[in-house]
């Protein structure tokens, strides 16, 4: 009779388990250490052994039964129990194979240190795919001293790459700090490479910088779903980011306290993040506004078939009954706070400087008067700086008299123009420096009071134009 699984295969094919980023894998290992009481839960990392992640806790530790059937796949003392963050004995083996290709486990209680593994080459190898069995050991180097506790220790890493790449730590950090806010803020002492996590509430009621937080709006909504012949809750709530105090920000700063990219909502089961996305908004597309508020959704485990819970906890599939109770509300509610969102930035909007050109025709009052061509005394000059596509001579501009008009042609073809028009594209704030310097020496030029005096002028704009091309490059 053939096998219902084809054991070998079906552990290869559970390495390509499709988790969301490195941190949703750890996750998986740190919630059977929190399962098992632990209080303290270590993480570190290394590229020795072709990358190797230790995993170190003090909780309750294992008996050597529950070590048997603790890499097994679907092997667990709690299946389907509800109360924690696991249900189907699935995350420790299909997490750690995610990863690597060698998983030992040591645990050790007042009876002593037993270890047990999963190797994926020995197996391929092997014609039975059998575990062996746990075996009492020494304990080793890495174990802390506690009286209880496990150690998982991931080698041959050849799926967690670039372990000794900052970026990579850095975001596996910050995601756990938001997976397990709620264990770190009450009991967890969840460190990675030796740094502490702080909890990160992704809707920053908790997160005070530049002295203030986030708000909240509106009411904590709940929703009641029948369960058997009881029924459970779904509460959700929403906050508002202070636009007004953290608009200014630079990108850099918004991206490093967590606003940028942060839109969408946390979904919280048994005070576990299990996915963050873009949930329950119905037709609203996502905008930049929207990282300027947030959502939470918490229910009990009583509701994962409603929410869609899958074995590696790090996305949900709601169904059509909870996606209608739901989406009604949390899709108006978006587009009530992105609103709002949009508003406050244009109340907080700074004023648009007004043009160069309007600045100082307010304070050509303050100069002497212009003569025009025909000799008539010009008051209150207007300003104009455009680009000419006739100019062929090799000044970079011409200054000219047109009714009250001083106009300021640039020449297209010299290089100062081509660099003018790409930082005034750009909103570079020099530009308007530019502009000022630029204004100032063609209104000196058209004072000119003598013929000598505009030929000197004309002479130097020339020499000066082309000292400008030498100096660009051109």
């Amino acid at each position: 009779m053939p096998e219902i699984v084809n054991v070998l295969n079906f552990l290869f094919s559970m390495r390509e388990t499709g988790y969301r980023s490195f941190a949703h894998s750890l996750a998986e290992v740190v919630d059977n250490s929190v399962q098992a009481l632990a209080t303290r839960v270590s993480i570190d990392t290394s590229v020795e052994d072709g990358g190797r992640i230790i995993i170190t806790d003090n909780g309750v530790g294992m008996s050597q039964d529950a070590l048997r059937t603790a890499l097994q796949f679907g092997g667990s003392t709690r299946f389907n129990d509800r109360k924690g963050s696991g249900r189907f004995g699935m995350g420790l083996p299909t997490s750690s194979v995610s990863l690597a290709k060698r998983v030992d486990v040591y645990t050790w209680t007042a009876k002593g240190v037993f270890h047990a593994y999963l190797d994926i080459d020995e197996l391929q190898d092997s014609a039975l795919a059998v575990l062996p069995e746990p075996a009492k050991v020494s304990s080793p180097t890495f174990i802390p001293a506690t009286d209880h506790g496990t150690a998982i220790v991931l080698s041959r890493c050849d799926r967690a790459s670039r372990l000794n790449e900052l970026g990579t730590i850095m975001q596996a950090k910050f995601e756990l700090s938001r997976i397990f806010r709620y264990p770190i803020r009450r009991f967890l002492n969840l460190t990675v490479n030796g740094e502490k996590l702080r909890p990160f509430d992704p809707l920053f009621l908790s997160i005070t910088h530049k002295d203030v937080s986030a708000s909240l709006y509106g009411p904590v909504l709940e929703y009641h779903l029948p369960v058997g012949a009881a029924s459970a809750c779904v509460q959700v709530r929403f906050s508002e980011l202070p636009v007004a105090v953290w608009r200014d920000m630079s990108n850099s700063e918004k991206q490093l306290l967590g606003v940028s990219r942060g839109a969408g909502a946390s979904i919280v089961r048994n005070d576990r993040e299990i996915a963050y996305g873009w949930y329950f908004f119905g037709a609203k597309r996502r905008e930049n506004y929207d990282d300027w508020w947030r959502c939470e959704v918490r229910f009990s485990p009583d509701l994962d078939e409603y929410f869609g819970v899958n074995h590696t906890k790090q996305q949900i599939s709601p169904t059509a009954e909870l996606d209608r109770l739901l989406t009604t509300d949390l899709e108006h509610i978006a587009r009530v706070l992105n609103a709002r969102v949009r508003q406050e930035f244009i109340r907080c909007a700074k004023p648009k400087p007004p043009e160069t050109a309007k600045v100082v025709a307010t304070r050509d009052k303050f100069l002497p008067n212009l003569l025009s061509p025909g000799n008539t005394s010009l008051r209150n000059v207007n300003y104009r700086i455009e680009v000419d596509p006739a100019m062929v001579d090799n000044a970079f501009y011409r200054a000219d008299l047109k009714g009250q008009e001083l106009v300021v042609r640039l020449n297209p073809h010299h290089p100062i123009t081509l660099s003018y028009v790409a930082a005034k594209a750009a909103g570079e704030s020099q530009v308007r420096l530019f502009e000022y310097v630029l204004l100032a020496a063609a209104r000196t030029e058209l004072g000119a009071s003598s013929a000598k005096e505009r030929w000197w002028f004309r002479r130097f704009r020339a020499g000066w134009s082309d000292t400008l091309a030498a100096f660009l490059g051109n």
